[in-house]
């Protein structure tokens, strides 16, 4: 069995056209930063970790108290969902949230709505309300509409179904600022403006009816209960506070915009009901206004949050006893207003947003009477800060504790606990009722912490929009397993891995350097500071290169300088790790960044030449900085640059552009080759400049050549084993490979010849097999590898494989160069073969050979039969990755195996009288013929991949077989099941009388549709043959 298994599989191998390099495939095989690999369309770019116990700007609690203990969501806003914990009383720090809403599953955060596909789904929602019935409003502000889910927790299908829409025509129709139209209506709410999301409020009055702070258009509606029932169109609010009528959305007249107005209102946010129905509302002019009566546009009660003031007193400082918000020496607001108000009873709570506290009045029947000189009722306690005239984030602390907060817009009371959404320390913090210290905390995993969802080594932050955007990679190619280095550019922390090879969603890092811990992301550790630098700390850090003793070297662009950290991987681990060099800084404690020859404004990109010597782009003073140095002497701290490129003179910083090949616009990263070639990413000049023996050159000199007009270059990276070089174009979703310098300067016009796909990328690296690593702004690091293709073990075609089959694997571009290996042929055949491992769908799949340039297997009966599956070729002793494809399936792919191993022609068969089928041996009519196949597909109780059966196992149906000009009755199909090897199928057929004699009569089949002759190349038919007498 051994031999025969062996027959049909040693084939003629075709010839791949060879490159220098592997085609790499289009997409990511591994990525590290989110919890899983996804390719294309993404489903989050969020920093940091999201796998639903974290947040990333809460701005919103509600409880449901229908059920026991009470439901409490939180509005997630910039991850664009809403969280739900069934068990409220029961929280601790690190829960995972029981449900999701507004998104598909608790991994994915990218804005949904009408026009995605989730039109269910949440844009920045900034409020959530429970009704009586525990129903959730949701405020989703991005889509400027209301959303109701009915009791969220009772539903249990994949979909959470909505039941009411208010704000928009219907849950898809569109998500414009009052539906599109120039003037809101009762009907209409204006949530966002221009992508700027405004926060609102949500709250219920006794009767049940709905109230809405309505920002944009400066008002605040009431929608009533009886307009609220399922399904019904485009509710309308029946009364309007801040406006007199429902189609005026205007600010108040300059001579009226000041605190005191109780008629006007100025995008309010945060609104509540009291116990006796007075009503709270928190607007934009730093205060609370009270009403007690409701009527279109009646004016408030009281206003809460104006200083009391007298003719000659002192000039008021902020915060204090009676402000909301804090106010300059001129009166003007320089914090955000109030954004939120809740009761306990009739007393009154403020989440003084801008001061960083949360304040509370007594009840109104004890305010003193509203005069000129004290309009406002004085505060009664604080949260958040230790008196009242202290307005500090975290108390001015280097971090949080239990007792601080960080812009607070929200809170809520249940049970004896005060719930507050402590928007910018990422986190829910439950007090009880009077106490100053938190006992619970989600969203983070301990008091201590405050960053962007979750921190612990498991993920990145390269991207932020706002601020800056950065990453940077490098692998040591002299260590040995290749360990890598990840800026965590907005985290100020480099990541280190022991293993390039093996890193995958999920892993830990294994070091890290600028932090105490991988749960900081502190500025400057331990200053925290970010105008006092250290030798340990960093503040965004982003280039990176690793010197041939192990040392990484480190752009810190924040601090104006580059580190140098002694090989971190011998150092003791846990140990907060100290720089040896500074650069561009004359110490480790100086920030200058002004121009010169020993300073540096903003270092990005890192790149070594032969010698050691090192270039740094100084992308705010636009230009590269050359130090030098020799094969026998060292840096020293403070060296001045010995060349500039960019500039002509180290004093200069002005944007060059593409007139002259001297000048740079921003640039980003860069790298060098073998022969000290230096490629720079001119990226706001759209160009990659290559500058030939920049190691010596002289300031100013032009670079040799560029690569014109690509899309936002970022990043770049040199192969030293070809000379080939990848390019991130930031803007385009692309890295294309270009060839090596000696081709490229030849080539009119210059031609990638290599393409992947990445997500913004921002930076590249590449590993000693020169797989490309690219950093996306998405916020994760994904990791590309060469690309597989297959054929049919038999016919060699490339139809979509079936379960249970034969194939081979090749790479596409340059051969796997294998060390050959035969399994033993006997059963079952090994899923390790030559330290090689097949991975269809994760599930490993039998080898039986292995040569230098195809790897022979069998496909897992467990595989999909449609689609694509995930085809992995991996080494198990290192998790190196030589392979990956995302293959074609499908229910069957029947092929014949051929006696001449070409795939057609004479057909492996056995006759009746047990001899091999051919001109010399030919089967007589009217005789069966067995004949060898494989591709039939799944088939039931099927022995374990690699194995042959031990009794016949038969198809689920019997093959269409044509001998010669006659279709064959299923009657004269003795057998069609699996064969006598693994991935074999046998098929014992009668040869019709009616055939005529011949050795090259035709034999064809089709099963399940799919048919035999399916030749290698697109189009192509073969015929396959056997000799009848």
């Amino acid at each position: 069995m051994k031999q025969l298994c062996r027959y049909f599989l040693v084939v003629c191998a075709p010839l791949w056209a060879q490159q220098i390099s592997p085609t790499i495939n289009e997409v990511p095989s591994r990525e590290f930063g989110h919890p899983r690999l996804v390719s294309f369309p993404l489903t989050s770019s969020a920093p940091n970790l999201v796998e639903g116990r974290e947040f990333n700007g809460p701005s919103s609690i509600a409880f449901d108290t229908t059920v026991s203990p009470p439901i409490v969501y939180v509005a997630d806003t910039f991850n664009n969902r809403v969280l739900g914990w069934q068990n409220s009383s029961g929280l601790t720090k690190g829960d995972f949230a029981n449900k999701v809403i507004g998104q598909r599953d608790m991994y994915s955060t990218l804005a949904q709505g009408p026009g995605t596909a989730l039109s269910t789904g949440l844009s920045a929602p900034t409020a959530v309300a429970v009704d009586s019935k525990g129903n959730l409003y949701v405020a989703d502000a991005g889509n400027n509409r209301i959303v109701r889910y009915p009791a969220p927790f009772s539903q249990t299908g994949d979909l959470l179904q909505v039941d009411l829409v208010i704000g928009q025509k219907t849950v898809s129709s569109g998500n414009a600022s009052n539906e599109g139209q120039p003037a809101p209506t009762e009907k209409t709410l204006s949530f966002s403006v221009n992508g700027q999301a405004y926060r609102t409020g949500l709250t219920f009055d006794a009767a049940g009816n709905l109230w809405v702070s309505d920002p944009a258009n400066n008002r605040v509606l009431r929608f009533p209960l009886a307009n609220l029932g399922a399904n019904t169109q485009e509710p309308a609010a029946d009364l309007v506070l801040g406006q007199f009528d429902f189609i005026s959305n205007g600010p108040p007249q300059p001579q009226n915009a000041k605190q005191t107005n109780k008629l006007n209102l100025i995008q309010p946010s945060g609104l509540v009901f009291d116990q006796a129905g007075r009503l709270y509302v928190a607007d934009g002019y730093s205060r609370v206004l009270q009403f007690t009566t409701f009527s279109n546009g009646t004016q408030a009660a009281r206003v809460l949050g104006i200083p009391s003031s007298s003719p000659g007193a002192p000039a008021v400082t902020y915060p204090n006893g009676f402000s909301l918000g804090v106010f300059n020496s001129s009166g003007q607001l320089i914090s955000p207003p109030p954004e939120g108000v809740f009761t306990i009873g009739n007393n009154v709570y403020v989440c003084d947003t801008g001061a960083h506290r949360v304040v509370r009045y007594d009840v109104p029947e004890n305010w003193p009477p509203e005069t000129t000189t004290q309009p406002s009722p004085p505060i009664l306690s604080v949260i958040g800060q230790l008196d009242f005239t202290s307005g500090k984030s975290n108390r001015g602390l280097k971090e949080p504790d239990a007792t601080s907060l960080n812009a607070p817009v929200s809170g809520a009371f249940s049970g004896a606990d005060i719930w507050l959404a402590d928007t910018f320390n990422h986190r829910v913090l439950s007090f009880p009722q009077n106490a100053a210290a938190a006992t619970r905390v989600i969203g983070q995993l301990d008091f201590a912490f405050n960053t962007v969802n979750l921190i612990e080594g498991r993920e990145v932050f390269l991207n932020s929009s706002s601020l800056f955007s950065g990453g940077g990679m490098v692998v040591d190619q002299n260590s040995n397993p290749q360990h890598l280095y990840i800026a965590d550019t907005m985290n100020n922390r480099v990541l280190g891995f022991n293993d390039a090879r093996s890193v995958k969603p999920g892993d830990r890092a294994d070091l890290v350097i600028g932090q105490v811990d991988f749960n900081r992301s502190w500025v400057n550790y331990p200053s925290g500071d970010a105008q006092v630098p250290t030798d340990s700390g960093l503040l965004r850090p982003v280039g990176l290169v690793v010197d041939v003793d192990g040392n990484l070297l480190v752009a810190d662009s924040g601090n104006g300088r580059v580190l140098r950290f002694p090989a971190p991987f011998a150092q003791s681990q846990g140990v907060l790790q100290h720089a040896n060099l500074v650069l561009g800084q004359s110490s480790f404690t100086t920030q200058i960044k002004d121009a010169s020859s020993q300073n540096m404004n903003t270092p990005f990109g890192l790149a070594l030449f032969s010698d050691g010597s090192l270039a740094v782009s100084d992308s705010v003073h636009n230009r590269v900085l050359v130090f030098r140095r020799t094969a026998t002497t060292d840096f020293t701290n403070g060296q001045a640059a010995a060349a500039v490129l960019g500039q002509q003179d180290f004093i200069s910083i002005a944007a060059g552009n593409t007139s002259t090949r001297s000048g740079m616009n921003g640039p980003r990263h860069i790298a060098s080759d073998t022969s000290d070639r230096l490629y720079v990413c001119d990226q706001s000049n759209s160009r990659v400049m290559i500058f030939t023996s920049a190691r010596t050159s002289q300031s100013g000199a032009p670079a040799a050549t560029t690569i014109d007009n690509l899309n936002q270059p970022w990043g770049v990276a040199v192969s030293p084993n070809t000379g080939e070089f990848w390019v991130a174009l930031s803007n385009s979703n692309l890295v294309w490979r270009y060839p090596a310098f000696e081709t490229l300067i030849l080539q009119n016009p210059v031609q990638f010849n290599g393409q992947i796909a990445a997500a913004a990328p921002l930076a590249l690296a590449l590993d000693k097999f020169d797989n490309v690593i690219a950093a996306e702004g998405t916020n994760r690091i994904t990791f590309y590898f060469p690309k597989l293709t297959f054929q049919h073990a038999a016919s060699y075609n490339q139809s979509p494989m079936a379960p249970g089959m034969l194939a081979f694997l090749y790479r596409l571009g340059k051969d796997f160069n294998l060390a050959p290996e035969d399994g033993t042929g006997f059963s079952p055949w090994p899923t390790t073969l030559s330290d090689l491992q097949v991975l269809v769908a994760g599930t490993p799949a039998p080898i039986f050979h292995v040569n230098t340039t195809r790897i022979d297997f069998q496909v897992p009966m467990s595989a999909p039969q449609s689609g694509n599956a995930d085809f992995l070729v991996i080494r198990p002793s290192t998790g190196q990755i030589l392979g990956t494809a995302a293959l074609p399936m499908g229910q069957a792919n029947p092929g014949f195996f051929s006696a001449n191993r070409l795939g057609s022609g004479q057909v492996a068969a056995v006759n009746e009288d047990g001899t091999i089928n051919g001109p010399s041996n030919p089967v007589g009519r009217g005789k069966y013929i067995s004949f060898y196949l494989t591709g039939q597909g799944l088939v039931s109780n099927a022995p374990p991949d690699g194995m042959a059966p031990d009794a016949p196992i038969a198809t689920p149906q019997l093959p269409r077989i044509v001998i010669g000009a006659s279709l064959i009755n299923d009657s004269d199909i003795q057998y069609s099941g699996l064969g006598a090897f693994a991935g074999g199928w046998q098929i014992n057929v009668k040869v019709p009388e009616a055939t005529p004699p011949g050795s090259n009569i035709p034999v064809a089949l089709s099963y399940l549709d799919q048919a035999s002759n399916v030749g290698p190349f697109p189009g192509q038919k073969i015929q396959t043959v056997i000799s009848v007498k």
